[in-house]
């Protein structure tokens, strides 16, 4: 997919006519900046998800994949916090 992005660049092709492709670069990038949002608050990677948001404001495909991996990720945390003897 890199060599994909890089081409549409080098090319000077409009990023639009590949929707898919920024989608998923998007969703990759979006990935990486949740994946900071975990790490331990004195780790020198972390970053608040304030900024992260205040980063994807105004960019709609960066702010539905910021909401899918944080409701991915949400989820996963939901399901291994189950009590099995209390079902």
């Amino acid at each position: 997919m890199k060599g994909a992005v890089k081409s549409v660049k080098e090319f000077r092709l409009n990023p639009q006519d590949f929707p898919e492709l920024v989608e998923m670069a998007s969703f990759n990038a979006a990935n990486y900046f949740v994946s900071q949002t975990f790490r331990a608050p004195s780790h020198a990677d972390h970053i608040p998800l304030y900024k992260v948001e205040d980063l994807f404001a105004g960019d709609r495909v960066m702010i539905s994949c910021l909401a899918s991996l944080l409701f991915k990720r949400w989820n996963r945390v939901s399901k291994g916090n189950v009590n099995d003897s209390a079902l």
